[in-house]
């Protein structure tokens, strides 16, 4: 069944199927993950943007360059996943943000790898959720924080399980 709704900007088409569900093929929602690895993140006391540069889907077309920007107000969840190889373990700050244009989410408490690890992890991973507010074209992209140790920590491409996704949710 399709139902057309009527708004200040017009129409908008949403189908309902036999049991009511709802879809809508204009939703913001997607899901990026990254081709290669970003490899050796150096360490300069400041932040590295992870890069995304493949859509898995990108229902309303506004992913691009890494970032994430909001269509309309309203509240969105956003995941991320950042999967690393040859980390150092004498990281003392290894963390993810989620940057949008209201606020930083961080990772709590950030990872320090020198009180964890006695030798380097071959293979480690952060990830987060977060339900945030955004306007209309405030953005949002996942960052990486690396303090201490050596520059030798990759991001690593596997698949999928590098990924940032969202969607909005009101």
């Amino acid at each position: 069944t399709d139902i057309l709704g009527i708004g200040a900007g017009g129409g908008t088409k949403i189908q309902l199927d036999g049991n009511g569900h709802m879809t809508n093929a204009t939703q913001p929602c997607f899901l990026v993950r990254n081709s290669s690895d970003q490899s050796d993140i150096q360490i300069v006391g400041g932040v590295v943007t992870v890069v995304f540069d493949t859509e898995v889907f990108d229902q309303n077309a506004d992913f691009a360059s890494n970032t994430f920007t909001a269509p309309v107000t309203g509240r969105y969840l956003f995941t991320y996943n950042v999967n690393f190889s040859q980390a150092d373990a004498d990281h003392t700050v290894l963390q993810l943000t989620l940057s949008t244009s209201n606020n930083a989410f961080t990772n709590n408490p950030s990872t320090d790898l020198s009180a964890a690890y006695s030798s380097d992890p071959s293979t480690f991973a952060l990830n987060g959720a977060v339900i945030c507010d955004m306007d209309a074209n405030d953005t949002a992209l996942v960052k990486l924080s690396c303090e201490g140790g050596a520059a030798q920590t990759d991001i690593v491409s596997n698949g999928v399980r590098t990924n940032f996704g969202g969607v909005l949710l009101a």
